[in-house]
């Protein structure tokens, strides 16, 4: 036991002493190579011609009943890498009694300024009402890390100038307008498939902007595609944005549905109790090993179980099944913004 102990505490000094080696190394090297500021400015204009960059450039969401605006984490991500000689990230600091104490921060290694956030995660998601323990340590580790994205954000941003990350929404927003080669119509379209895969129809999209969506124009899909940001990274719920509606049944549609649904039930068994009415079975089988196999390909760690909730999620908002073969990272993107 004694040699053990002997053992770690060897270990704990030399690596102590190896992290302080490197912070060191990276001021002397950031000293060493300093930064051009004019230089990092046209670097980041460059990046921000990028559409996709500038589709994910900025998050919008209701408090109080004003509109909150800003930069999003990837722009602050992208102006940090710019910026240069400046380091940035979330680290678990522990972990006990089903929650996470966290880190983010980020360090001008040039100005020897650092920013920090030290917050608590409780291992819990809410949904639909209900709050879950976590105890899978994947679902815990997307948890902090979402929540963390924004504490960096906030960090990253308090170092570098705010006229330099103004220049560049300003820039991202140019970009949008002038758009990237595809037509309007075009650009429709792909928005409205974004916002299906988060559960808005295009009806809630008609009632929000108060029109048609063949008669959206451009300045209507920059504001919207900040609408679909905060959703996708959880900053809004689409309920904050747009006018759920309630499913209203009639007593007819009610006892339609109960007549469809009975003969369901009782049609295998009555029709062939033999082996061979698993015949007609295949389609289906079909359909979910592609779902499947899409799922494993997006990521391989998900079971059958993880696989099985978020294609219920996803069918049940009305999305197209398609999606979660052609698109399963989306979806599933989609299911983690919705249910952290």
């Amino acid at each position: 036991m004694e040699e053990n102990s002997v053992v770690k505490s060897g270990t704990s000094g030399i690596e102590n002493v190896r992290a302080i080696q490197e912070v060191q190394g990276a001021i002397i090297i950031a000293r060493k190579f300093p930064r051009d500021e004019f230089e990092a400015y046209e670097k980041l204009m460059s990046a921000c011609e990028n559409p996709k960059l500038a589709e994910l450039s900025d998050y919008a969401y209701p408090r109080g009943g004003t509109l909150v605006e800003g930069p999003s984490v990837h722009l602050a991500r992208v102006a940090a890498r710019c910026w240069k000689n400046l380091q940035y990230g979330i680290r678990e600091l522990s972990q006990s009694d089903g929650e996470s104490e966290m880190e983010a921060y980020a360090w001008d290694l040039e100005a020897n300024v650092k920013e920090s956030r030290v917050f608590t995660v409780k291992h819990e998601r809410k949904a639909k009402g209900v709050i879950k323990q976590l105890d899978d340590p994947r679902d815990i580790y997307e948890m902090n890390a979402n929540l963390g994205a924004r504490r960096v954000r906030a960090c990253i941003l308090d170092l570098i100038p705010g006229d330099l990350i103004e220049a560049a929404r300003t820039k991202c927003k140019e970009t949008l307008e002038k758009g990237d080669g595809k037509s309007l119509k075009d650009r429709i379209k792909g928005m409205m498939d974004k916002f299906r895969d988060v559960g808005v129809s295009k009806e809630m999209i008609e009632s929000r902007v108060g029109h048609k969506v063949d008669a959206i124009v451009m300045q209507e899909i920059v504001s919207l595609g900040k609408i679909f940001n905060s959703i996708k990274d959880g900053m809004s719920k689409r309920e904050d944005w747009f006018g759920v509606p309630k499913a209203v049944v009639s007593e007819d549609s009610e006892k339609l549905t109960e007549k469809i649904k009975q003969p369901a039930a009782p049609t295998q068994p009555k029709t062939q109790p033999q082996p061979k009415q698993a015949a007609p079975t295949p389609p289906p089988e079909k359909s979910g090993d592609l779902i499947a196999d899409a799922a494993r390909k997006f990521d391989n760690t998900l079971d059958d179980d993880e696989i099985k909730k978020i294609s219920e999620w996803h069918i049940a908002k009305g999305s197209d099944k398609s999606n979660l073969i052609t698109d399963f990272e989306g979806v599933f993107n989609a299911f983690i913004a919705e249910n952290s």
